[in-house]
């Protein structure tokens, strides 16, 4: 359960009573200043008094440390540091991982710290807890599920497994802490059901039983990482129920159990009791916080209004460019929700194009959204690394994509010119942008003679003087290859060769007209056909 306001001056008094059971609550006795990332427990061990590591390799962070330091909580210049924030109180805070991947193959890493208690828990005492907790500014997620669990024996750390430690814990926050300017409390009352001498502090549910809600991508802190500090448990003689959360128009029943009970104020008028009763029916508005008043303490319980989901909005139909993904996300962390996937996530990754659409649904109502994403390339230059320039032509670059051009060094070898018409040979640098960015690529032009056709005489005189005896082509350029065929004047098929010379003599055949069609391959790859007549003369 979460406190925003624990104590304040009311018109009669009461006192606060039990001690802090947490040795070294704040952090603020240390050893040693920190300045890299805690390894291993012996690391920890060399910073901190009564603090152990129960999993993972939770962290120490202080103002005193020096700014290029990673611990160093409010000025690090170091890469991998998670974030600045300043300590909830004094110089040091803790750090932890609740959620995500981590070192080696932990799929599903957490960091826990472990410390015993100055004196175990009495079996039958209501107690109450509470710690502070900021999400780190680098964080790719933010998690639910901070909790606290008080075990009778010590948990070892365990060196092969850093995974969740599969406990109920006592204390527990529900939802998911997303602050990263400020320090959230989470705090709660329970009943000791066994002597417990030790708190451990961490996530202890799987991940497909922790809800979050991606922060940021393009972070070296691919998890959930959060700050802690001054955490605090002591004896109460008051336990009050649970938050709850409620549709507009709908009534809670919130409890309170002292044998030192004297009534329910608000909030924001602490000074006026608005009943007596323990058990007590409220009908707000809006969300409010009630506090419960006893000789011993003062507690609170929230009953948070909840509308229907906000009107959802992914946002208009939009193009982004290629290798950017796009972070669509709920409106409501703590909502339920389906995309068009059947994921059930807080957020969704984009880095296709298409249409994607969001459902989202809480006690009080059901809210949707869609969006249609394009992906816009960087602009495509269509040359080769070789490319080649026939004799007297000249490559348009306009042609084949507007804001193309070519630079090159002029013949001297000291002025970079630019040109939008390549028309000599030489090595050149070809750009091209649009709203994604810029394409550039080098490349060398060589000229070449792409001249290339055939040309077939028109008579054919078979009589042995050597002149027109066959029919070959009188020129020939660029053919790669070549199927010829020959019909008579009734388009029956007499002669057909794949040979570039052809040489058919029609000394066999009457004389008359004959027709051909060639079909060939030039050397740019392209099929051609040419067709004409023949006449042998005899």
């Amino acid at each position: 359960m979460k406190i925003n306001l624990l104590f304040f001056l009311i018109s009669f008094s009461y006192s606060v009573s039990g001690q802090n059971l947490v040795p070294n609550p704040d952090f603020e006795t240390y050893n040693n200043i920190p300045c890299s990332w805690i390894g291993t427990p012996a690391d920890l061990a060399d910073i901190l008094p009564n603090w152990m590591i129960q999993s993972g390799s939770p962290d120490v962070f202080s103002t005193l440390s020096s700014n290029d330091c990673f611990a160093n909580a409010t000025q690090s210049t170091e890469y991998y540091s998670p974030g600045k924030q300043q300590p909830h109180s004094g110089d040091f805070m803790g750090g932890i991982i609740t959620y995500g991947a981590g070192m080696g193959s932990y799929s599903q890493y957490r960091e826990s710290y472990e410390i015993k208690l100055s004196t175990p828990l009495t079996v039958g005492q209501t107690y109450y807890a509470e710690f502070y907790v900021s999400l780190a500014e680098q964080s790719g997620f933010a998690s639910n599920n901070i909790s606290l669990y008080f075990s009778v024996p010590l948990i070892p750390f365990n060196l092969t497994d850093w995974g969740p430690l599969h406990v109920t814990p006592q204390i527990s926050e529900t939802s998911i802490v997303a602050d990263t300017t400020g320090w959230t409390k989470v705090s709660g009352t329970f009943i000791a059901d066994s002597p417990a001498e030790y708190l451990v502090i961490g996530n202890f549910t799987d991940d497909n039983l922790t809800q979050v809600t991606h922060m940021k991508s393009n972070t070296s802190f691919a998890n959930a990482y959060y700050f802690i500090d001054d955490l605090l448990v002591k004896e109460t003689c008051l336990a009050v129920s649970s938050n709850q959360t409620i549709c507009q128009n709908e009534s809670a029943t919130i409890s309170a159990s002292s044998d030192s009970f004297h009534g329910w104020t608000l909030s924001t008028n602490p000074e006026t009791i608005i009943s007596t009763d323990s058990i007590f029916l409220v009908t707000p508005l809006s969300t409010t916080t009630y506090l419960a008043l006893s000789d011993c303490d003062t507690f609170s319980v929230t009953v948070n209004v909840q509308t229907l989901p906000p009107d959802l909005f992914l946002g208009n139909d939009t193009t982004i460019c290629e290798g950017t993904v796009l972070i669509l996300k709920a409106a409501d962390p703590n909502g339920s929700y389906t995309w068009q996937d059947g994921s059930a996530k807080p957020y969704f990754d984009v880095d296709t194009s298409g249409t994607y659409s969001l459902i989202e649904t809480n006690q009080c109502g059901t809210s949707v959204s869609e969006i249609q994403v394009n992906f816009s390339p960087l602009p495509v230059i269509p040359f080769e690394n070789l490319t080649y320039l026939c004799e007297g032509g000249s490559i348009f670059l306009n042609e084949y994509e507007p804001t193309l051009q070519a630079e090159y060094v002029d013949a001297t070898g000291t002025m970079m010119l630019t040109t939008k018409v390549i028309s000599d040979p030489g090595m050149y640098t070809l750009i091209a942008q649009n709203s994604c960015g810029y394409s550039v690529k080098q490349i060398i032009v060589k000229m070449k003679d792409c001249a290339y056709g055939i040309e077939m005489p028109n008579i054919v005189t078979p009589n042995g003087d050597n002149i027109n005896d066959l029919f070959t082509p009188v020129f020939s350029k660029g053919i790669l290859e070549m199927q010829t065929r020959i019909f008579n004047r009734w388009g029956e098929l007499i002669y057909e060769t794949s040979n570039p010379a052809i040489e058919w003599n029609g000394a066999s055949y009457a004389e008359g007209v004959y027709f051909w069609r060639i079909v060939y391959t030039d050397i740019d790859s392209n099929e051609n056909t040419q067709q004409g007549f023949v006449q042998v003369i005899k």
